[in-house]
């Protein structure tokens, strides 16, 4: 993916095919993760159903903002559990676990808060254990 960085180093902009593959890729790694609708719509930030279902039927591409970063982190966080534990099964259970390392919260249960620092927390625990 190619950024255009804010003064924070923060990717701020995503062109829209790239916007549509991080949406299309999310959407089945939440089908991995066996997360519900409900589940699927709170870690993409509360979104409302009507805007769900349009970001699911690929009607919808966000390409800056709140969404976007999301799914940015979203891409991240699975590419370290991939590189973490062998078996999608594995992944799967990790992120539904409690974990004291995330305070004894769940992965699932920090990806999920309304303010994005929850997932952003989650990915640079992830970086730090994967790449040191």
């Amino acid at each position: 993916m190619t950024y255009e960085a804010n003064p924070n180093g923060v990717p701020a902009t995503l062109s829209e095919e790239e916007a549509h593959a991080a949406t299309r890729t999310t959407f089945r790694l939440f089908e991995v993760w066996e997360l519900s609708k409900d589940e699927s719509r709170e870690v993409l930030g509360g979104l409302t159903t009507r805007d769900y279902e349009a970001l699911r039927e690929g009607n919808y591409a966000p390409t800056t903002g709140d969404l976007a970063r999301r799914l940015g982190l979203l891409l991240g966080i699975h590419r370290c559990l991939r590189l973490m534990f062998r078996t999608a099964a594995r992944r799967k259970r990790w992120i539904r676990a409690p974990n004291q390392a995330l305070g004894g919260e769940t992965a699932l249960a920090l990806m999920s808060q309304p303010e994005i620092s929850g997932m952003a927390k989650l990915s640079a625990y992830l970086h730090a254990e994967v790449y040191g």
